[in-house]
């Protein structure tokens, strides 16, 4: 097995934390302490442990040619991350150069031999999934709800945190962009060419599509640090994001789950014609996302809530209008209605007449340009 090729991380806080004592204030929320501290209700990050941890299970590793002792040194190693981060964000500040990083490090080194060497395992345990939420996943998750907590971490301990978290995003980007190129070269595909959504598909052995679906997967990673990086930032430019979700939708476009980022993205831009149409396409493909459904009853709930208020609110402006132009009809101080008769030119021309009647919803929507109707979809 190759030894990791990554870089310590940047150290994050002291390894000796201060003692509670009078008037002392905890450096992160007390909801992500330990069990058993100041807080044991705090939210829950545990990843349930995949069946093919069990080494021992003949109906997985029955045929032998799966390498056991690279699996052994996976749970050995994410057993020892689990120790670490069940004690919260201070525990895993103070151990970041230690335990951390050295576990961290020993399953991506793993994880990429599995990739290089055994590929039907890993496509068909979803070994790079698992992997992206035990190494990345649950400790960038960890760190960004400390960092975000601004009421409850100090400030230093806040820009710790942020350097922290973008020291995991650049190493993220070595390491995915590291197994893309070892999935190019170990399985002959030309991943450049698979980006342009027209090329054809077919023709191609079956490890090469294992290794295209593979390489889908490290596009979604990649894509979400990428996503992450712009929320720990405080931005809404999430264009390299885009480009990630964008490239592995054109690798494997029966696959759905880039097409419900790709909505995300578009929601969170509020580009909701967008991702409706994604929501959509994510939903109608071969391996459908069902989360996707979810999403798309949001939008459609926040749209008839803002549609009828505002439908109200026109409503109510109808009536007044109605009962102004009304008013001018009545001569003044009686209720006799004042009527203005014309009589026809001679020139025999039509005598026009206007009615008082509201224009109902669907000829006023006929009538509305697409950008007219985009902002009432949207406001």
């Amino acid at each position: 097995m190759e030894p990791s090729r990554f870089a310590t991380p940047s150290h994050m806080l002291p390894p000796h934390l201060p003692q509670q004592g009078p008037g002392y204030r905890p450096p992160f929320p007390p909801r992500l302490f330990a069990a058993g501290t100041a807080s044991s209700n705090r939210p829950s990050m545990v990843i349930t442990p995949p069946d093919w941890y069990d080494v021992f299970n003949a109906n997985i590793y029955g045929s032998g040619k799966t390498d056991i002792n690279c699996i052994a040194h996976i749970v050995r190693a994410d057993m020892k991350l689990r120790s670490v981060l069940q004690g919260g964000p201070a525990i895993v500040c103070s151990r970041w150069d230690q335990e951390v990083r050295e576990t961290r490090h020993q399953i991506m080194a793993a994880a990429r031999y599995l990739m290089k060497n055994d590929m039907m395992f890993v496509a068909e345990r979803e070994v790079e999934i698992h992997i992206w939420k035990t190494v990345y996943y649950q400790v960038i998750e960890m760190l960004k709800a400390s960092y975000l907590d601004t009421e409850n971490t100090m400030p230093e301990n806040r820009k710790t945190l942020k350097n922290s978290l973008m020291n995991l995003f650049e190493e993220g980007v070595d390491y995915y962009t590291q197994l893309l190129t070892d999935l190019s070269t170990t399985y002959r595909v030309d991943l450049e060419l698979y980006y342009d959504p027209l090329e054809p598909r077919e023709g191609v052995d079956r490890m090469a599509r294992l290794a295209r679906i593979s390489a889908q997967k490290c596009l979604l990673c990649l894509g979400d640090l990428a996503r992450y990086r712009e929320q720990v930032n405080s931005s809404t430019n999430y264009g390299r994001a885009r480009q990630y979700y964008s490239k592995a939708n054109h690798l494997e476009m029966r696959n759905g789950r880039p097409f419900n980022m790709l909505a995300i993205l578009a929601k969170v831009n509020n580009r909701k014609f967008e991702a409706v149409y994604y929501h959509v396409r994510c939903l109608s493909s071969r391996n459908p996302f069902q989360s996707s459904k979810e999403g798309l009853v949001t939008i459609f709930e926040e749209m008839k809530r803002r549609w009828e208020v505002g439908e109200k609110k026109r409503v109510e402006e109808r009536k007044e209008g109605e009962r102004e132009r009304e008013g001018r009809r009545i001569v003044r101080g009686s209720k006799v209605r004042k009527e203005i008769w014309e009589r026809p030119g001679d020139d025999g021309g039509r005598r026009l007449h206007r009615t008082t009647s509201a224009q109902s919803g669907g000829e006023e929507l006929a009538t509305m340009s697409v950008a007219d109707l985009n902002k009432r979809f949207i406001n």
